[in-house]
């Protein structure tokens, strides 16, 4: 039975030097050799030639350069034998070769199969999509009904499906630089009562070196105009109940103040508090469309509050103390019942810094919402009254929070999102 296993010295004959090195071994006078082993050692010649040689055997390990010393010879593999090492190399590379190549097809496979339930929003959990929204090169983290490959600019996210649909061209376009200035990068979005159009900030007056607030219709971006035309800039825009108006932040007067613009006649009229200019931010117009909860920037300390659309008293909306030392961002449900905010203090469960609130419209019973931090007061709330949406800040992910259960489901990376309908996000990349 010829034994396969591969010498030592074969195994790796383009590094160790397989053949080659066998033939090079030098050995001892013969003499001190066994007979038997002497006898099948080539002897050296006068001249210092293997007998191989000298007989003109083309052998492999046939000797071909003169001896100095005859007592120390180089030996020769027979013929025979060296053909048997050489299939054996040959079939060892061969499957080395094979095995090698395995490998690499079985690891591509492997690579391919990991990125591919990663990438497949079905096969559940979070999931990187791969894709930027923005354009940076982040991957979105998202859940089976996050959005699949996102585009990098502004879209509306169906969470039922995960489908995405880019905002119409025109819309897009009257963004322009705006979203680079000093009031902040979100387009602060809002949609209108019936769904159908959409307020944003867009670069407006002065070569569009000004934000603006602009109007157009969700769809298709028909009817696109230019609302405001504050002398230093417009933003977070938030419809009336009824349609007819707008409220916004101007900052005509150098601070946030708020100002209310008749659509339909362009008037824009300045909310006051009763004399004074009220200094506040991100407006939302009650359910009934009677007044503003707003943030109070007066003070040191922002605090939120309403006041009436067509000036007057404003009153606390959440009242501070019990370890509540502020609150802003603030946003109503869509029945008035619930109100929620972000505030800071230092409580039973330790200290917020600030930390997104659910409470009663009093600001009794409130409870931490965890995974959840700035909103667009216009947007935050489902048409439903179920669930929130929100940011948390650092890494810029978007989740959507069922307020039943408190538990938050991450949708996508972008700067903001609002409702637009049950099932449907805008998001603000």
């Amino acid at each position: 039975m010829i034994d396969r296993r591969i010498p030592p010295a074969l195994r790796t004959p383009s590094r160790r030097g397989g053949i080659n090195r066998l033939c090079q071994q030098r050995v001892t006078e013969p003499g001190r050799l066994s007979p038997a082993v002497a006898a099948r050692r080539p002897q050296a010649t006068p001249s210092g030639v293997s007998t191989a040689a000298a007989a003109g055997t083309n052998g492999p390990c046939a000797m071909t350069s003169s001896l100095t010393t005859p007592s120390i010879v180089r030996w020769a593999i027979p013929f025979p034998a060296y053909d048997v090492w050489m299939k054996r190399c040959a079939r060892w590379m061969h499957d080395h070769e094979r095995a090698v190549g395995a490998f690499a097809v079985v690891a591509a496979a492997t690579v391919a199969l990991v990125v591919g339930s990663m990438s497949d929003p079905r096969q559940g959990g979070l999931t990187a999509t791969g894709s930027t929204a923005n354009g940076s090169g982040a991957s979105e983290l998202l859940p089976v009904n996050g959005a699949q490959n996102p585009p990098p600019v502004d879209y509306l996210l169906d969470l039922n499906t995960g489908a995405t649909t880019p905002l119409p061209t025109p819309i897009l376009r009257s963004l322009g630089d705006s979203r680079q200035r000093q009031y902040g990068s979100s387009a602060w979005y809002a949609v209108s009562p019936d769904r159908s159009r959409l307020a944003f900030v867009g670069s407006g007056d002065k070569g569009g070196r000004r934000p603006q607030i602009f109007i157009a219709d969700i769809v298709d971006g028909s009817g696109l105009r230019q609302v405001t035309h504050d002398r230093i800039g417009a933003r977070a825009p938030t419809w009336s109940p009824d349609g007819l108006s707008i409220a916004y932040e101007g900052y005509g007067g150098g601070q946030p103040n708020l100002y209310v613009i008749e659509l339909d006649t362009g008037y824009a009229t300045e909310v006051k508090d009763p004399m004074n200019a009220v200094i506040g931010t991100t407006p939302q117009y009650t359910p009934d469309g009677s007044s503003l909860v707003y943030t109070d920037n007066s003070s040191q300390l922002p605090q939120l509050r309403s006041v009436p659309v067509g000036g007057g008293g404003t009153r606390v909306v959440v009242p501070l103390g019990g370890g509540l030392e502020d609150s802003r961002n603030g946003s109503l449900s869509p029945d008035g019942s619930l109100v929620t905010f972000l505030g800071s203090g230092t409580f039973s469960f330790g200290h917020c810094g600030p930390c997104r609130w659910v409470a009663n419209v009093d600001g009794r019973h409130r409870r931490v919402i965890n995974g959840c931090f700035e909103s667009d007061p216009a947007g935050t709330w489902s048409p439903d009254g179920n669930r929130i949406v929100c940011g948390n800040g650092d890494n810029r992910e978007i989740s959507v929070v069922d307020l039943a259960t408190e538990s938050a489901t991450p949708v996508a990376r972008a700067n903001a999102a609002i409702w637009i309908d049950r099932h449907t996000l805008l998001i603000d990349v």
